[in-house]
């Protein structure tokens, strides 16, 4: 992900309006993972919990967004986001489990956000 996103309102703003279907009619993450990150159908990753979100890197998240999580209902979605979009779904994602916190490449690891 962009670093310079991390603390960008407006690119979480625009994740929550994808996530939630509101910027693209055929994409709606909430239907599945809930508004606020709780999944209301069974399987759906629950994107409240810091351990389950450090998981994987961010790059692994963009994958699973694109291309889908293999014998799972999560399918693939990079015919209908472009990548910024995807990237977007990823910074919003991260922000229910890690609220405050930035990925930090020196350190390898999350930190606060109002420390670098």
């Amino acid at each position: 992900m962009p670093a310079s996103w991390w603390g960008d309102a407006q690119k979480l703003e625009e994740g929550r309006k994808l996530f939630v279907g509101e910027a693209n009619p055929d994409v709606n993450c909430a239907s599945c993972h809930g508004k606020d990150g709780k999944p209301v159908k069974a399987g759906a990753t629950d994107f409240r919990n810091p351990e389950r979100m450090k998981l994987y890197s961010d790059a692994v998240w963009f994958w699973r967004i694109s291309e889908g999580v293999p014998n799972t209902k999560m399918k693939g979605w990079k015919s209908k986001l472009s990548d910024d979009d995807r990237w977007k779904l990823v910074l919003f994602e991260r922000s229910f489990g890690l609220s405050g916190k930035v990925w930090s490449v020196e350190k390898s690891q999350w930190i606060d956000a109002d420390v670098k």
